[in-house]
């Protein structure tokens, strides 16, 4: 994918924010192409960390954070995007349950759906 420039990515957060949304980027090579920028509505979760568990974004997924503060912000912010992680709810594990809805997330937002919260998941879930 091509990185959006400076510009580019200013002008798209201006005409967000005149639509009365928010922008959602996320360039790197697991990212949407640019073509595919997700625009929110204002009083959609992305921007607001209404969740709080961390102040980082660790990878999280197997082979990476499986538990903790981290998987309890990705299960949180799951939750508000309206994806389901399982009867246990936020409970700070990344079992099956949050895999899956990771992966849901991903390939909805035209990221790569490895399942892995990196940092190109981390700005689509809007941290």
């Amino acid at each position: 994918m091509k990185m959006i420039g400076k510009q580019a990515a200013v002008c798209a957060a201006a005409l967000a924010t005149m639509a009365g949304g928010a922008l959602a980027i996320a360039p790197g090579a697991n990212a949407a192409p640019a073509t595919h920028v997700a625009i929110a509505p204002a009083n959609h979760p992305v921007g607001d960390n209404p969740c709080g568990y961390t102040q980082s974004w660790p990878w999280v997924g197997y082979h990476y954070v499986t538990s903790g503060n981290a998987v309890k912000e990705v299960q949180c912010k799951l939750k508000l995007f309206g994806y389901s992680i399982g009867y246990t709810g936020i409970d700070g594990i990344f079992g099956t349950n949050t895999y899956t809805a990771v992966v849901r997330f991903q390939h909805a937002n035209g990221l790569y759906a490895d399942g892995i919260v990196g940092a190109n998941t981390w700005r689509a879930l809007g941290w």
